[in-house]
């Protein structure tokens, strides 16, 4: 009869060993996570089971559980608490990493910003990063790459971002587009919003190319959050065969009037001379050019051109071609 007990128990003993082993098993990468993240045992261990399952849901997707931890880890950083990285958000963020190749350092970072600016909550800041990732995938480009280039750009999203930050995000496909990155961007809107020196490099580059430039709108654009539309206008400055018959210094003055390096200007001119360059359905977000604040940079603009006025005739009695 004892010989009958043990067999029959055998598979029980089998499945108490195994689940021992788990336990065991949890316990220690418990211990080596709380390690890393400073919490109580109690805390790391929802967190490590809240990663195992997220991971498991979406491991046909070939996110894994290191993913996982570090969409959690960036979401709390960035939110001021990891109470904000639920499992449905954490999720939510995970497939957005799946799907559209956002770092999984960018997603949370991205989320924030994008709260800053109107989203009501995480999840409704996820939501924004899903239509305007959709919104990269139509236009045709890199959408990991634009993504993570948005969220890297912190600095330029708190100063241009509006509505959600669809118009820094369309500028981003823009810079794809023509060939740019969000750092070339912000190197154009800086240029150009620094009226004085702006219309001085283009007075100068007027002179050496013995032509006028229309920057005005590029500016009013700028001025106006469509960054995306500022750029279109320079990808349009001069066609690509002018710029390839200009000489070194004419192309470094051109390029310099935007705020860009002479290699950078010439992507810029050849997408948008060949077509494939910013459309119009890109331009998301900015303002309707002549529509509140123009008034007040025509004023500023204005007043520059009277200061530098000078300076241009001076430039030209010295006979400068």
């Amino acid at each position: 009869g004892i010989g009958t007990l043990f067999k029959g128990t055998k598979l029980l003993r089998i499945g108490l060993a195994g689940a021992a082993i788990a336990a065991a098993s949890f316990a220690l990468e418990a211990n080596k996570l709380q390690r890393d993240l400073g919490l109580s045992l109690q805390q790391t261990s929802k967190i490590l089971a809240q990663s195992k399952a997220v991971a498991a849901v979406n491991k046909a997707n070939g996110m894994t559980q290191e993913d996982t931890l570090a969409i959690i880890k960036n979401i709390s950083t960035e939110f001021g608490s990891f109470s904000a990285a639920t499992t449905s958000a954490t999720l939510q963020a995970s497939n957005l990493v799946a799907n559209f190749g956002l770092a999984t350092d960018s997603v949370g970072t991205l989320a924030r910003q994008m709260q800053a600016v109107g989203a009501d909550s995480l999840e409704s800041a996820l939501n924004s990063i899903e239509l305007q990732a959709n919104m990269a995938r139509a236009a045709d480009v890199p959408v990991g790459d634009v993504m993570n280039d948005v969220a890297k750009n912190t600095e330029f999203f708190a100063r241009f971002a509006k509505n959600g930050g669809a118009n820094v995000t369309a500028a981003a496909i823009a810079a794809r587009k023509l060939g740019l990155e969000m750092s070339n961007v912000a190197s154009i809107a800086d240029s150009l919003l620094d009226f004085e020196n702006s219309i001085t490099k283009q007075m100068e580059a007027e002179v050496l190319l013995g032509r006028e430039l229309n920057l005005e709108k590029a500016r009013e654009l700028v001025f106006n959050n469509d960054i995306a539309g500022a750029m279109a206008e320079i990808s349009n400055l001069v066609s690509p065969e002018e710029f390839n018959q200009m000489d070194a210094i004419r192309r470094r003055a051109l390029a310099e009037s935007v705020g860009l390096q002479a290699d950078q200007l010439s992507r810029a001119i050849s997408a948008g001379g060949a077509q494939g360059g910013i459309t119009t359905n890109m331009r998301t977000g900015g303002a309707v050019a002549a529509q509140g604040g123009t008034d007040k940079m025509d004023t500023l603009i204005m007043a520059v051109n009277e200061g530098n006025a000078t300076l241009a005739r001076e430039i030209q009695r010295q006979g400068v071609n």
